[in-house]
């Protein structure tokens, strides 16, 4: 079978099965669930199409790793750098990432339903028509992301950050963005239904043309957000919202100022969240030490054998 090289320098390397060289996959080397964890480094290497459900890559760098259309359901990915790698159609369901850095990579059209990235870095990342419905994203960051057309729904992503972000016609419906950062961020044709977005920061949002019906918007921040055309946007969802001026709204709805108490009421701590996202991966990482050696008791001294006659007295 074809190996791939893994540089090991100063990582840890835990259950090599093997190795496999950067090269094309050849038809008989497509399963490489084989290697149970990945450590060391791995930069541009090429793992397109390959079966990996549930490994785990610990403490690793693959920078610019190439994993098109592979399967990494269930896989691990702690503490680890996969900027600018490409995982596009790649099918992660159920994957962990908390506390990984996947700034520039390639998404597109991926399937990250139900992932655990709490505190992962995915700025600048192309997620355009990419499935993370159900996912836990509580502090991640997106900003500049490209999340259009992509699935959203039902996503916990309080206290996460989406300023600059381009998320036209994308589903957030019945999402939590409680306490997130939406700032510039380009929404248009988006889907908000039964969203959660108490004390979000909508601040220059362009919102024009988007879905609220049943949106929780209680101490939002909407200065300078572009409302226009909005769809099911009611007054009474506006009623507990606040702007600074400039916001622009359906005809007949409006909006009030901002003063203390109705400012973001929400406090979400996303360094908080991360640095608990780093802690766990490297107790991820760490390797437990061996069990302390306690040496046998000795045996019992054997029981003396009864005598066989008895001596009687005179």
């Amino acid at each position: 079978m074809i190996r791939t090289a893994f540089a090991a320098a100063s990582f840890l390397v835990l259950a090599f099965a093997g190795a496999a060289e950067a090269r094309a996959p050849a038809a008989e080397d497509k399963d490489v669930a084989r290697l149970v964890s990945f450590g060391g480094q791995c930069v541009s290497c090429e793992l397109s199409g390959r079966r990996l459900v549930g490994a785990r890559f610990t403490g690793a760098n693959f920078t610019k790793a190439v994993m098109v259309a592979s399967d990494l359901r269930g896989a691990s990915f702690l503490g680890s750098n996969f900027a600018a790698a490409d995982l596009s159609r790649a099918d992660l369901r159920g994957a962990s990432m908390m506390g990984t850095n996947f700034a520039q990579s390639n998404f597109v059209a991926a399937n990250l339903e139900g992932i655990e990235a709490t505190g992962a870095n995915f700025t600048n990342v192309d997620m355009s028509r990419a499935k993370l419905n159900g996912a836990e994203l509580r502090g991640v960051i997106f900003i500049k992301a490209n999340l259009d057309g992509g699935d959203f729904s039902e996503s916990e992503l309080i206290g996460s950050d989406l300023t600059a972000v381009s998320a036209q016609n994308a589903s957030f419906r019945e999402a939590d963005l409680s306490g997130a950062t939406l700032i510039k961020g380009r929404f248009s044709k988006a889907s908000f239904r039964d969203a959660d977005l108490k004390g979000a920061n909508l601040i220059s949002a362009d919102f024009s043309n988007a879905d609220f019906r049943d949106a929780d918007l209680s101490h939002a921040m909407l200065t300078n957000a572009n409302f226009s055309g909005a769809r099911n946007l009611t007054q009474g969802q506006l009623d507990d919202a606040c702007s600074s001026g400039g916001a622009v709204l359906p005809r007949g709805l409006t909006v009030g100022p901002c003063r203390g108490e109705r400012r973001i009421s929400i406090n979400i701590d996303t360094r908080r969240i991360a640095e608990e996202a780093k802690a766990a991966a490297a107790a991820a990482i760490r390797v437990p030490p061996p069990p302390r050696f306690v040496p046998p008791a000795p045996p019992a001294p054997p029981v003396p054998p009864a005598p066989r006659f008895s001596v009687q007295p005179r």
